[in-house]
């Protein structure tokens, strides 16, 4: 009996069985697959986001070129040649921006279609300007769609 307990001693057993390492490897691969699922849906979330964050920056522009002239005397879009009167103008204007949100007057070319709409508020100096970013500008039925909103106030 002496002789039986002195080869199974707990010094002489070193590293792990087969079934171990194999059941090691069974939930690493789980665990590496449900990642490997989770990243389309990421990368989509990602390409969303981006497209979104470029959209506010496309209307703050069209909202910032509107401020750049005096409210009597404004280009009220990219194409349009002349000026606008934004106390008494109420026409919507489409305006187009490239895939890096670049104006552009190429329509063909154009990702982003902004349509600004112009609700004068009188007797007030103010007019409101909503801004509808569409994108892609080409699809029939446009797949995102965001509606941002600003006033212009007469500064001068």
């Amino acid at each position: 009996m002496k002789r039986l307990l002195r080869t199974f001693r707990p010094q002489d057993c070193h590293g792990f069985s087969m079934i171990e390492v194999v059941v090691a490897l069974a939930v690493m691969s789980l665990g590496i697959v449900a990642v490997l699922g989770l990243l389309p849906s990421a990368l989509q979330s990602s390409r969303d986001a981006a497209d979104n964050t470029l959209a506010a920056t496309v209307a703050q522009d069209a909202f910032n070129n509107l401020r750049t002239y005096p409210f009597g005397a404004v280009v009220v879009c990219d194409t349009c040649s002349g000026t606008q009167n934004l106390s008494t103008y109420n026409q919507p204007e489409s305006n187009a921006y490239t895939q890096a949100g670049i104006g552009t007057n190429n329509w063909g070319g154009a990702y982003y279609k902004v349509v600004l709409n112009y609700q004068p508020q009188p007797p007030l100096a103010l007019t409101r300007v909503t801004a509808t970013v569409v994108w892609p500008a080409q699809s029939k039925a446009p797949i995102n769609t965001n509606v941002f909103v600003t006033n212009i106030a007469q500064y001068d």
